[in-house]
């Protein structure tokens, strides 16, 4: 029996996505709450000062559970979470790393909650095995290019359609490269 895969690329923009019998089944954006964010000051047409309240996302949680759990109950198998493995780098400020660091540990956490295996991996180390570069846009054409071979293909290549579809692109060859490595496809 193949195990599933759910390939994730976490972070407040980023994406699920669930491979059964080494078939993408489904792509979803990563559920995300809309927060009240920082007050600002800012001026009408008319120069009077309007007091504004910003907006903020954050990793939903619940929405994280719901969309996980609800994959496991279709696929009735066992599934295996893969995520990249994730540390700060030159030149990120601490705010997007510390943002970062947060989802992966948020959804790792969901996967283990669900019972499922868990996958750590370099981005080096998948993006090697499968020719991508650090470059988003070697993402979306591989992506775009495997999807293709998809049942559905069309569908799925439209979901790699836009340069902003980059998160979903990297989920998806994340889960293949995760197919391969627990179920050798």
């Amino acid at each position: 029996m193949s195990i599933a895969v759910i390939g994730v690329d976490p972070g407040v923009s980023g994406a699920l996505c669930l491979i059964v019998n080494s078939k993408l089944c489904a792509i979803f954006d990563m559920p995300v709450l809309e927060l009240p964010g920082k007050k600002k000051l800012v001026f009408d047409k008319l120069g009077n000062p309007i007091e504004k309240i910003g907006v903020k996302h954050e990793i939903d949680p619940h929405g994280v559970r719901r969309v996980m759990a609800n994959w496991r109950d279709y696929v009735k198998a066992p599934c295996t979470f893969v995520i990249e493995k994730m540390w700060g780098r030159a030149g990120q400020d601490v705010v997007s790393t510390s943002n970062l660091m947060y989802g992966a540990g948020l959804v790792t956490g969901v996967a283990i909650g669900l019972n499922f295996g868990v996958e750590r991996i370099a981005p080096a180390t998948w993006k090697s095995k499968l020719g991508v570069s650090a470059d988003k846009k070697s993402s979306l054409d591989l992506a775009r290019e495997l999807a293709q071979s998809e049942p559905d293909g069309v569908k799925w290549t439209k979901m790699f359609a836009r340069k902003m579809d980059n998160n979903r692109a990297e989920s998806y060859l994340i889960a293949k490269f995760g197919d391969k490595l627990v179920n050798g496809g």
